[in-house]
């Protein structure tokens, strides 16, 4: 069963992508899922569980066809699943890698106001970092990881880099077929 990695960071219509492949049939995770037992796992924690474990990274999430939001931020906790990707790649080459951004201004001004601020926050605390040194520090990791993935995935035809507030999501339903039929009656626009 082919995948979809959705490897842009959180804020960037992660929902929104994982709303596009759930509404045409495709099993979808979004940051957690049911562990059939009446709570959730955090899909980013389960996997530097399992890699920490020596267990195939989506081990017990390996169902799922497409995974989006790979987060769990708190104010003693830091893992970004996304950093992941060469892990992800090397376990599921024939995956698709969707590089979800959105222009920085407007990404980094949803990241101080998501939960009402609560996000920010809680990054704060954990990072030790006043607001204005929290936001410099998301810009420049943004741009040093997306440079990372950029290059690793440069020859990759399963690759692409979707700006959802800029790009035509027309752009994307043309590049997953003919694997993946999406319709763009569900795609709600940034």
């Amino acid at each position: 069963m082919k995948k979809v990695f959705i490897i842009g960071f959180n804020r960037t219509a992660t929902k929104a992508l994982h709303t596009l492949f759930k509404e045409a049939g495709y099993l979808s995770g979004h940051y957690s899922l049911s562990n059939g037992h009446g709570g959730s796992i955090i899909m980013a924690q389960q996997m530097k569980k399992n890699l920490e474990s020596y267990k195939p990274i989506l081990h017990g999430m390996d169902h799922l066809q497409v995974i989006s939001d790979m987060f769990w931020h708190r104010e003693d906790v830091w893992i970004d699943g996304i950093k992941y990707f060469k892990e992800l790649h090397n376990e599921y080459p024939d995956a698709y890698f969707i590089l979800n951004t959105r222009p920085m201004i407007d990404w980094l001004a949803s990241k101080e106001d998501h939960k009402k601020g609560a996000y920010i926050s809680r990054c704060m605390q954990y990072h030790k970092k006043d607001k204005e040194s929290m936001l410099d520090w998301f810009a420049q990791d943004r741009e040093e990881t997306h440079q990372a993935m950029r290059e690793y995935f440069e020859h990759n035809d399963k690759f692409i880099e979707f700006d959802v507030k800029n790009d035509d999501i027309d752009t994307l339903i043309d590049f997953m077929k003919p694997e993946f039929f999406l319709d763009k009656k569900h795609w709600k626009k940034v």
